[in-house]
């Protein structure tokens, strides 16, 4: 309990007391991005800047790579319970909801899909699963501009400390000694062999995911260092902070409003508005405004300002600066939730404490208990299927956390939550359905109303179907039958009108209990100031706005065919030459 205690207290979290009028440069967000722009703009000690976070302090509890997941959506449905003594949930995570629908989740509450998004020093980088994907290359190409493969290539490597054990043969392909830590898990089970096996035997062969191929099976690569979670925040901020005196930082400060002058032929952004232990503060920046607040809030924060569609803005009586399609362009990885499969002998035990506070080692150190992955499935060159295999069966705290509905855990789940089993998330890559968000009022604590829209368009649904047939083929191979592994005999109350395991049961069940793998982006769309769809230019400077940008996975014009952590992290290291490009 000592060493638990000492885990739960233990992380340097200083705060400069000191706030200043006036700054260069004001961050607003200190996740994923906001890190990196930060520490790269306070590089130079004659420039100021201020990094504003809503969020409070990372901890290592937080970080624990076996726990991730368990501090999602803090606000409600996880109970305390699920974390062992002194690891009690703190609010880290602002508890976002999708409105209700009449077209999908209906075996979820409310038929609402949760979308955890990190408020803590980190942002997401502090909840989410630690995988690291680049992406594939062609991804990059089609966002065109200066943002293509070549162009994006020398800021991942900026960013990496590669140390991956099975690196690409091809020379200088990653980073070295950059501030971001990438390894592989110094535990492996014998039941990843057995997946990786039956990968091959299914003929996807074993690869380094983020090489220049991503058609394979691969063993994780994550952001973890000395056994723990190594965030934007742990990679960033913590070795600098306190080393650099033009660097200040404002935590549990909820900005409110971008101040923007229309006294100029283009308006300009000179300032923000915040709230603060029940103080409001108004800070100004002589240079730029850098919004970071990710894929909900900072759209959420260009409307509250002003910026936006304009019927929309209208409609709740928000003075309009820029009309905007901010907001639209919303885009997520989905995968089917539930597809579980039964084994006939443990894996591994679940919850090994003592091993992991031993040597950082055993179930613990893997996070969510996840040791493979892959992708498939290619449509114009770039994998539409992500197979993530998690050595678990569903248990009630993972449906809580997904929002299904108690009847259909009651029914399908909760007879085998105690069985040894495993869980494979089919994740669609290229979604083309487009969602949008919108504000539900002036009240800047009021939370948005995202509709993601899944499944508007019909392709995605059969494309996760053939995702769903092929990890059900995978599981037939004889690698993993010798672990007995075989789909969970009783289907999902909610789509008991189809025949078991028929291509409709699939779609159905696909649609009932969707699930979102917290990859939101796209709401404020890059590209040319010609095309009316876009929010930032190429740059990400604010369309007719001086002095103001976005930079965050909300840029994303198409979303990437991967995990998004470490592409924010990219799109923030090249944004950041670019400020300094424009003022030096």
């Amino acid at each position: 309990m000592d060493n638990l205690e000492f885990i739960a207290n233990q992380y340097p979290e200083t705060e400069l007391s000191a706030l200043e009028r006036t700054y260069d440069y004001i961050v607003v967000g200190a996740g994923t991005a906001g890190c990196v722009m930060a520490n790269r703009l306070s590089e130079n000690p004659n420039m100021k800047v201020l990094l504003i976070e809503a969020g409070g302090i990372e901890t290592r509890a937080m970080d624990i790579p076996g726990l991730a997941g368990a501090f999602q959506d803090t606000e409600g449905i996880l109970d305390k319970d699920v974390l062992p003594e002194p690891f009690d949930p703190i609010e880290i995570d602002w508890g976002y909801f999708t409105e209700p629908s009449d077209t999908f989740a209906d075996g979820l509450i409310d038929n609402s899909v949760l979308y955890p998004r990190g408020k803590v020093m980190g942002g997401s980088s502090t909840i989410n699963y630690m995988i690291y994907t680049r992406g594939n290359p062609e991804d990059y190409n089609r966002w065109g501009y200066n943002w293509t493969f070549n162009d994006c290539h020398k800021y991942f490597k900026k960013a990496e400390d590669y140390q991956v054990d099975d690196p690409s043969e091809i020379n200088n392909y990653f980073g070295k000694n950059g501030p971001m830590h990438i390894e592989s898990p110094s535990y492996r089970s014998e039941f990843s062999s057995a997946i990786i096996k039956a990968n091959e035997q299914f003929g996807y062969k074993q690869i380094n995911i983020n090489g220049p191929n991503q058609i394979g099976v691969s063993r994780l690569q994550r952001t973890i260092k000395n056994g723990y979670r190594f965030s934007t925040n742990s990679a960033y901020l913590i070795s600098v902070r306190d080393k650099r005196p033009n660097l200040h930082l404002r935590r549990h400060s909820l900005v409110t409003r971008i101040l923007i002058s229309k006294l100029q032929k283009i308006p300009r952004a000179y300032g923000v508005v915040f709230h603060s232990e029940l103080t409001t503060h108004t800070i100004y920046a002589k240079r730029e405004v850098i919004i970071c607040a990710g894929a909900i809030n900072s759209p959420q924060l260009l409307m509250l300002s002003g910026i936006g569609p304009m019927e929309h803005l209208n409609e709740l009586g928000i003075p309009v600066i820029k009309n905007l399609p901010v907001g639209d362009n919303l885009q997520d990885h989905i995968y089917t939730g539930g597809l579980q499969f039964l084994l006939n002998q443990t894996v591994y035990p679940i919850t090994d404490f003592g091993l992991w506070l031993t040597d950082r080692s055993g179930p613990l150190s893997l996070p969510a208990l996840i040791e493979t992955y892959g992708f498939s499935q290619p449509i114009d060159k770039i994998q539409s299927i992500e197979q993530l295999y998690i050595t678990a069966a569903m248990q009630l705290k993972s449906a809580q956390t997904m929002n299904m509905k108690p009847s259909v855990f009651e029914t399908t789940y909760a007879p085998f939550q105690l069985d040894p089993g495993f869980l494979i998330f089919s994740l669609l890559q290229k979604p083309k359905s487009r969602g949008y968000l919108r504000l539900r009022g002036c009240d800047p604590t009021l939370k948005p109303k995202i509709y993601p829209q899944y499944f508007s368009h019909p392709d995605d649904l059969e494309i996760m179907l053939n995702g769903v047939k092929e990890a059900i083929n995978i599981t037939k191979q004889d690698a993993l039958q010798k672990f007995g592994a075989k789909l969970l005999p009783i289907p999902i109350p909610t789509c008991a009108q189809h025949t078991f395991k028929s291509d409709n049961y699939w779609r159905c069940h696909i649609k009932s209990l969707v699930a979102t793998l917290f990859h939101y982006c796209g709401t404020c769309k890059m590209g040319d100031k010609s095309d009316p769809t876009t929010v930032v230019d190429p740059h990400l400077r604010v369309h007719g706005i001086d002095g103001l940008r976005v930079c965050d996975a909300s840029i994303m014009p198409e979303i990437i065919a991967g995990h998004l952590n470490v592409p924010t992290m990219m799109i923030a290291e090249k944004c950041a030459d670019d400020i300094k490009e424009t003022w030096f």
